[in-house]
């Protein structure tokens, strides 16, 4: 295995952890029907600087792993789910926070949105169950968005991609 290799997966494990211990850990606003957390400011993270399949792998294997600690049933939409938002982001250039990055924000909120509201419906058989989770999922992608943008303006001013994500 190349060293480049390696680097990914330990960083790839890294951003898996955080993104469990951001979901499941830390401090999060509890809703009627879960919790709002900032998890994915760290899957955004990864994302803009993984490449793509460790991203996606890091949000998998994140997302369902903060989803075993209580919130079982969501396992397998989390693991579709936070790949996608995953999918939004590049990690193109030597900034993390660029303007395609900016916008992917946009989509990666839509993704969430949508995809909880598709699974409150298929889990409860319900189109209420999923229209509750709308103002819920808009609250935590707009705070997990305002971490983003905080987080990666401090990375960016420190050049931490430069350092640890460029060859």
């Amino acid at each position: 295995m190349n060293r480049r290799f390696i680097r990914n997966m330990v960083f790839s494990a890294i951003f898996a952890a955080l993104i469990a211990v951001f979901i499941a850990f830390l401090p999060k606003i509890p809703t009627i029907n879960g919790y709002i957390h900032f998890g994915d400011s760290i899957i955004y993270i990864a994302a803009c600087l993984l490449p793509r399949p460790f991203a996606i792998a890091a949000a998998a294997i994140g997302g369902g792993l903060a989803d075993s600690f209580g919130y079982a049933i969501y396992i397998i939409p989390t693991a579709i789910i936070k790949p996608l938002n995953a999918l939004c982001f590049s990690n193109k250039g030597d900034r993390i926070l660029t303007m395609r990055n900016a916008i992917a924000l946009f989509p990666s909120t839509i993704v969430t949105i949508v995809g909880y509201a598709i699974t409150e419906a298929i889990l409860f058989g319900s189109v209420g169950a999923a229209i509750a989770t709308l103002g819920g999922n808009l609250v935590q992608a707009l705070g997990s968005m305002s971490i983003f943008i905080i987080f990666v303006s401090f990375l960016d001013k420190s050049g931490f991609k430069k350092r640890f994500f460029m060859d």
